[in-house]
């Protein structure tokens, strides 16, 4: 059971006090009548009742049932108010759980990234190498291709001139 299910149950208690507290307290001069039948006037004034004590009494209990119901009410606004707050605080202890693993995942990208970097310039360096070798063969070659042709070309003029004669 969460935190938040546990404000709700503690709500649902305090409501039922609250119910209790509120059916206890008499609203009208027919249910002050049922109570004390002496003491409920319908023009609010108590004149069948002999002393000011007993009405005194009767006031104060009113009084306490109705600011006890009060306090229950107020009891069970706090209860739902802690109740959210618990559920908020549940929200932002998992929504800082999800904020750390981003943060493993961007560090993840971040190393994939280097090395994805480190990579391409490795292969662009190696390719230029590569090009410029096969430039540097390619002249060797067509080099070495001149020279045998010219010493060709040298030969066959010598073996020319060696028939003139």
């Amino acid at each position: 059971m969460s935190k938040a299910e546990g404000g709700t149950v503690t709500t649902k208690v305090l409501y039922t006090v609250s119910a209790l507290a509120a059916a206890a307290i008499p609203t009208t001069y027919q249910e002050n009548a049922a109570i004390n039948p002496r003491q409920a006037h319908p023009g609010g004034d108590y004149e069948s009742v002999q002393g000011t004590e007993s009405v005194t009494a009767y006031d104060e209990r009113l009084i306490d049932a109705k600011l006890e119901a009060v306090e229950a009410r107020t009891e069970t606004k706090f209860a739902q108010l802690l109740g959210k707050l618990d559920l908020v605080s549940t929200s932002i202890g998992e929504l800082n759980g999800k904020i750390v693993a981003l943060d493993a995942k961007i560090d993840t990208v971040d190393t994939h990234t280097r090395s994805a970097k480190t990579a391409i310039v490795g292969t662009i360096i190696g390719t230029g190498i590569a090009v410029a070798a096969l430039a540097w063969g390619a002249v060797q070659i067509y080099q070495g291709g001149m020279g045998t042709s010219a010493s060709a070309f040298q030969s066959g003029m010598a073996a020319a001139e060696a028939r003139k004669k």
